[in-house]
């Protein structure tokens, strides 16, 4: 009987029947690096979508991922160029760009992957109906109305 696992022969056989499972696990490796690039083809393309919906350029990213993650290797992730990353990067990543930690996971597994809520949604009621009274409250008074400054949250007079 031959058995063959993992390319580790183990048993009897003849050398042709060893070759063909070699061959076999060649085909099976080749098909599941395949396949893993398609998935960080997906996670290059969450990423930047995700930076750009963000108004972040790659270094606004590596800032605010702190140690965890260059200009460098975000390009490397952006352009699927690898596909294997340490714990720690793709967490400061998913840091930097507001998703969960496990968001790089998700997507991998085909998921979508899940901002970070910072309020919960009784508070961003709460700050809507603020805003509106704020906006009703500077129309009164005759001042300008408020603008969102890109994308960061914070209001500045306009």
């Amino acid at each position: 009987m031959l058995l063959v696992t993992g390319g580790n022969y183990t048993g009897k056989g003849s050398l042709l029947d060893v070759s063909r499972c070699f061959m076999h696990d060649q085909e099976v490796a080749a098909r599941t690096i395949e396949g893993a690039a398609h998935q960080w083809k997906l996670v290059a393309e969450a990423v930047h979508h995700r930076r750009t919906e963000l108004g972040l350029t790659a270094k606004d990213v590596a800032d605010r991922a702190g140690n965890g993650l260059s200009v460098a290797v975000l390009s490397l992730i952006e352009n699927a160029r690898q596909a294997s990353y340490t714990v720690r990067t793709l967490h400061a990543l998913c840091r930097a760009l507001d998703w969960t930690p496990d968001s790089i996971e998700q997507i991998l597994n085909g998921e979508e992957p899940e901002a970070v809520r910072l309020l919960t949604p009784s508070q961003e009621d709460r700050l809507e109906a603020v805003e509106r009274e704020l906006a009703l409250l500077r129309e009164q008074l005759g001042l300008p109305p408020r603008e969102r400054n890109g994308g960061s949250g914070d209001v500045r007079s306009a």
